[in-house]
């Protein structure tokens, strides 16, 4: 069965959305939704561990994990129920159906970019209906629960229910999602730092839970929300995405309002106070990012339900514990990639212009992902900022819309870098460049923010002197946003046609392109031959990819390799494989294949950091070409210091 002969006009709405970062709002009609779902449902059962045919995006889900399929399978089945909900006029909704249902939305963004559309579609009506904002994607484990309210629902408002949904396999499938509930949970006691504060938080999460409605049990809830709530801001360097800005303020008001509770009704002294003695040390031990509730003389208004926000803010923690992006951090995976596979497809070394436009590239990247000191970062934002050769606390912390400002403006920029390399000459993209150079500049001036690398922007388009001084409106950036779009459709045209480049499922694919060892040069290159001086006699490990035996001659022959340890990423599940490659004498270096790695989220870096070992993020090739240069722009001078000690 191929997908597009069963709901083609819905198959094609998401499928020609693919490999872009959608934002605008979908028009799906309940009963296409559902078509989705039926169609879903039928793969899963015909291909239970995927296919090369199936549209991209579901070949994205099965390579996330078939747990996801299904998840992404139940989400369609309740969005297509929500829709139809939303068309009748008497439904019985409450703010607890409300919240259950805006789950499902933003449920959505976590499992694929190509539902976004979808979930911008049940946000947008859920808000008519007074949803309160501020929601959270449900756990996988929450979702069975979900069907049954939502399914109940449906039923009260008249809309027929799937028969499906009450077949044995369906309810094997909300199985498999329940059982996330033995998985999830309680942070590891490994992550936790030994300190006192630390004990402390983990008695007032402890509290024992008051069934009973009193301002006595309201404040036990508060206290252990904000607890546990600090508790993940203190295992940041674990969790990359981890909005730890978010997370303190929503702790930080739990425990305000657990004070007001209690002065008000005059409580028997809990020492609050100590408690957010605590959260203020934390706040100033991750960098003192501008948090309102922190202000001196700051209160919870009166409208703001502390527990509810708090609650939401664990739920959103505990998706970051189970690895799962955002739709920002896809979208912005997905351009950095881009922006890597059109950097890597040229000769090395890099030029200028390259050096240019991974730094601005890395500094974008970073003022789009959660950050503060002591936080881990995603494994490409981690390599766009090593690629980059930026700081990984530049421009932080910023104001909330002075940061927004700064994001788009380097986004802006690189776009237009990209297109600079082969279009330096046209009249329109230089027009471009200079609008957009003097904004980015004005914008970081306004921002109180320095750019090194002002004066080399400012160069490329006939120095300082011919830029604004002031950034641009917002009704001049979306004329410079329209052109830019123009411009590119313009270009595109004028390209010579190209045959269609396979997708980069595996690692075959770029071997495939790559040179045959025995077909190499006899010489290497200088930064192969350097990076062999820093390696030779060590052992190396290699994650990612299938290992071709070919390719592994290669690299053990160029660095003069006494091992390599390739571990596919297939057989790769957690660190605690990692650590056990790590461990062994002789380890010299980690490398991490991105490419075909991906899955991994960081847990090889953790464990190479706990080994002690150097580790690289590899975007390119699995050649010793560059491999080789990866190795000297990336950890060329520990190995350095690791050969002399």
């Amino acid at each position: 069965m191929a997908p597009n002969d069963v709901a083609p006009q819905a198959w094609a709405a998401l499928c020609a959305l693919d490999e872009q970062t959608p934002t605008q709002v979908a028009a799906f009609s309940p009963a296409e939704v559902a078509r989705l779902t039926q169609d879903l449902e039928q793969i899963l059962e015909q291909y239970p561990a995927g296919s090369p045919d199936l549209p991209l995006w579901v070949q994205r889900l099965y390579q996330q994990g078939p747990e996801v399929v299904v998840e992404t399978l139940v989400l369609l089945h309740l969005s297509a129920l929500v829709l139809e909900v939303l068309s009748r006029a008497r439904t019985p909704w409450t703010g607890e159906l409300l919240d259950t249902a805006l789950g499902v939305a933003l449920s959505l963004y976590t499992v694929d970019l190509m539902l976004v559309p979808l979930g911008n579609q049940l946000e947008a009506g859920l808000f008519q209906l007074g949803a309160r904002s501020g929601g959270s994607p449900l756990l996988p484990a929450e979702v069975p629960a979900a069907v049954r309210v939502l399914e109940q629902l449906a039923r009260d408002s008249g809309v027929p229910v799937p028969e499906t949904s009450q077949s044995e396999t369906f309810q094997a499938w909300l199985d498999v999602l329940e059982s996330h509930a033995t998985r999830a949970g309680e942070l590891e006691a490994s992550w936790l730092p030994t300190t006192e504060r630390v004990s402390r938080l983990l008695e007032w999460q402890q509290t024992p839970r008051v069934e009973e409605d009193s301002p006595e049990a309201r404040v036990a809830q508060l206290s252990a929300a904000a607890a546990a709530l600090a508790l993940y801001v203190e295992v940041r360097s674990r969790l990359p995405l981890l909005t730890t800005s978010d997370l303190l303020q929503c702790a930080a008001i739990a425990v305000q309002a657990a004070l007001s509770l209690s002065a008000r009704h005059r409580l028997p002294e809990r020492d609050l106070k100590s408690l957010w003695k605590d959260l203020q040390a934390l706040h100033l031990e991750i960098g003192r990012p501008p948090l309102p509730i922190f202000k001196h003389g700051a209160v919870v208004p009166p409208n703001v339900d502390a527990l509810h926000e708090a609650r939401h803010a664990l739920r959103r923690a505990r998706h970051v514990q189970l690895r799962r992006p955002t739709a920002r951090s896809r979208g912005l995976d997905a351009m950095l990639w881009d922006i890597f596979d059109d950097l890597h497809s040229r000769p090395l070394p890099y030029t200028p212009l390259d050096e240019l436009t991974l730094a601005i590239a890395g500094r974008w990247a970073l003022t789009q992902t959660p950050r503060c000191q002591g936080m881990a970062l995603t494994d490409t934002v981690a390599l766009a900022v090593e690629l980059g050769q930026v700081e990984v606390l530049w421009a932080w912390p910023l104001r909330e819309d002075h940061a927004e400002e700064l994001s788009h403006a380097l986004k802006t920029m690189t776009l237009l870098l990209l297109e600079w390399n082969d279009h330096a000459d046209h009249p329109e993209v230089q027009a471009l460049m200079r609008a957009a150079t003097g904004h980015l500049l004005a914008v970081a001036r306004r921002a109180g923010v320095g750019l090194p690398e002002a004066s080399q922007l400012a160069n490329l388009v006939g120095g300082s002197a011919v830029l604004r001084a002031t950034p641009l409106g917002n009704n001049e950036l979306h004329r410079l946003a329209d052109q830019y779009l123009e411009l590119q459709e313009a270009l595109s045209r004028e390209r010579p046609p190209v045959a269609e480049a396979a997708e980069m499922g595996t690692v075959e694919v770029q071997l495939e392109q790559t040179p045959q060892p025995e077909h190499l040069e006899l010489s290497w290159p200088p930064h192969v031959m350097a990076a062999r001086a820093l390696l030779a006699g060590s052992r190396v490990v290699l994650l990612g990819g299938v290992p071709d035996p070919a390719h592994y001659k290669a690299l053990v022959e160029a660095f003069d390799l006494t091992e390599l340890d390739w571990i596919p990423s297939a057989r790769y599940d957690h660190g605690l494989q990692a650590a056990a490659h790590l461990s062994k004498p002789g380890t010299s270096l980690a490398i991490f294949a991105l490419r075909w790695g991906a899955h991994a989220h960081g847990s090889l870096r953790d464990a190479a950091r706990d080994a002690g070992v150097p580790y690289l993020l590899h975007p390119a090739g699995l050649n010793p070409n560059q491999v080789a240069w990866q190795v000297m722009r990336q950890v060329s001078d520990t190995l350095a210091s690791q050969i002399r000690a």
